[in-house]
């Protein structure tokens, strides 16, 4: 964690933080993890590091491994909810990021609590991929 990595000479990426919740949102949005599950909450950097602006279908994208490599997406609900509570403003998915600019992200995702427990985890970033446990 904390590693900067290159995604296809266009951005810098970097994991900031990464935790284990039963829960994730204030009290006005929230979401709890389902009956056996746990949520997995990444922060991550971005920042364009090319001459031209990264539309919102160029910037990275993140999904969680476990070791024998199966691939989950990111909860949108437990995400936006994340990012209230951390006042991590995410905004940036809809516009373009311009050159130069740096951006902290969000991801939840939801997995089986016992198989996060007991395994090991990445994060795969483009292709790139980062043990995260």
């Amino acid at each position: 964690m904390g590693d900067t990595f290159t995604v296809d000479d266009k951005a810098e990426v970097s994991v900031t933080k990464v935790e284990e919740r039963e829960q994730v949102g204030n009290q006005y949005a929230n979401k709890k993890a389902s009956e056996g599950g746990t949520l997995v909450a990444i922060q991550w950097t971005v920042k364009n590091i090319s001459d031209k602006p990264l539309g919102a279908f160029s910037t990275p994208t993140i999904n969680l491994i476990d070791e024998k490599g199966t691939k989950y997406d990111a909860d949108i609900d437990a995400t936006s909810n994340y990012a209230v509570e951390t006042n991590i403003d995410d905004s940036k998915i809809a516009s373009d990021l311009n050159p130069g600019i740096k951006v902290t992200d969000v991801d939840v995702f939801e997995v089986s609590k016992d198989s996060y427990a007991k395994g090991k985890w990445y994060i795969e970033i483009n292709g790139s991929k980062v043990q995260i446990k």
